[in-house]
């Protein structure tokens, strides 16, 4: 009974785990568009929904800041970019 109860909620939480999409981080989503890791950040960061983290602290200078896109992001911003 346990045996059969642990391998359902096991099969259970793995589809779950699979079936939402990863976000993607700035090199793919450039990669994606056709465009530079710098613009694709550039742009993302004023983007509604795209996530946006601040470093863990300073390195140098300046802030640095992780941007990292939904995929529900990524397809809205895709269309307006997509070649006709």
């Amino acid at each position: 009974m346990r045996e059969r109860n642990s391998k359902g909620s096991a099969a259970t939480s793995g589809a779950a785990l699979t079936s939402k999409a990863e976000p993607l981080t700035v090199k793919q989503a450039a990669h994606k568009l056709g465009r530079s890791e710098w613009w694709t950040r550039n742009h993302f960061k004023k983007v509604d929904g795209a996530l946006v983290m601040p470093g863990s602290g300073k390195r140098g200078i300046r802030p640095y800041e992780t941007v990292t896109v939904p995929i529900e992001v990524f397809e809205r911003e895709l269309s307006k970019y997509r070649v006709k």
